[in-house]
């Protein structure tokens, strides 16, 4: 018989799926491009894939495009929070997580513009489909 703490146990199982299927689409990618030249200002960067700390102390890594993040990357943030994902124009934008610091999801799912939109579903990019409750 299944008892409340199985079902409980079975949704966290399901977060950290989700979580590692997400992670796991974001390396090959990462693999494929160039790495930015960082003797150069990020803001130069294009279609490459490196790593920053900005002044805010935020750490980025992923794809540039014209000198900001776009495409797949992390943030990670001051407070131990993480953002796992798609960029567009440095802004969340497309499949992505917001993780603790022990990697407990807060948020998955998509974002559009900085903001979360849509709770539930993450579509990740092999054709499968992973459910995060």
């Amino acid at each position: 018989m299944i008892q409340e703490g199985d079902v409980n146990a079975w949704r966290i199982w399901r977060k950290w799926l989700g979580l590692a299927a997400l992670l796991l689409t974001l390396m090959p990618t990462w693999a494929q491009e160039p790495l930015c030249d960082d003797r150069r200002p990020y803001q130069s960067w294009h279609n490459c894939a490196g790593s920053v700390v900005l002044s805010s102390g935020m750490r980025y890594e992923g794809l540039f495009k014209q000198g900001v993040p776009s495409g797949l990357g992390s943030a990670l943030f001051t407070n131990g929070f993480r953002y796992i994902g798609e960029f567009q124009n440095g802004q969340y934008h497309g499949t992505g997580a917001l993780v603790d610091r022990s990697f407990k999801v807060l948020q998955a799912g998509l974002w559009a513009e900085g903001k979360f939109v849509a709770i539930n579903y993450v579509q990740i990019r092999f054709e499968f489909d992973v459910l995060i409750k």
